[in-house]
């Protein structure tokens, strides 16, 4: 399985100041164990929204290549993917 977790803010700078701050492996894990798929945090005034998504084995080869044609870093400052490993 590869799980990823989307997160976004309302601002320019959610996904990075999420990104600077939070241990990601950690927030998914706990989201996990509090059996949610959502949720908001607040951070320096910023709403940040954090979503899992699950999905079958997808090859790395295939995330880069998603990754490196479609990320932007102007739009990834505020929307970015973080891959995590999987709770079993």
């Amino acid at each position: 399985m590869t799980v990823f977790l989307e997160v976004f803010g309302r601002g320019d700078y959610g996904a990075m100041l999420f990104a600077e701050n939070c241990n990601v492996q950690k927030i998914y894990e706990s989201m996990v164990e509090d059996g949610i798929t959502e949720k908001e945090i607040e951070m320096d005034n910023e709403v940040i929204t954090i979503r899992i998504h699950e999905f079958r084995e997808i090859d790395p080869k295939f995330i880069d290549l998603v990754i490196d044609v479609l990320g932007n870093y102007d739009t990834q400052k505020s929307h970015d993917i973080f891959e995590v490993t999987p709770v079993v």
